[in-house]
């Protein structure tokens, strides 16, 4: 309808993410990644919920929506979206 709604305000910069991603605040730069690089559950890490995203060097990239949930696997930077229920 090209009403534009406020969703969050963002203690970092806002994040402009192309389709099928949705926009997103970035988190601390000076945070690193949770444990080393790799992927996380953006719920995980303050990013967007159902969204995998691949940490490199503190700079977190969205790589896949995760229509049926994100998993957190024992092996921290190694999370997934759940492919099947």
């Amino acid at each position: 309808d090209g009403v534009l709604t406020l969703l969050e305000d963002c203690e970092f910069p806002c994040q402009e993410a192309a389709p099928p991603f949705v926009d997103y605040c970035t988190v601390d730069p000076d945070d690193p990644c949770p444990f080393n690089d790799g992927l996380y559950c953006g719920e995980n890490v303050g990013l967007v919920k159902n969204t995998l995203f691949d940490c490199k060097g503190g700079v977190y990239t969205p790589v896949e929506v995760c229509e049926l949930g994100c998993e957190s696997t024992d092996f921290q930077g190694f999370d997934l979206c759940i492919k099947e229920k």
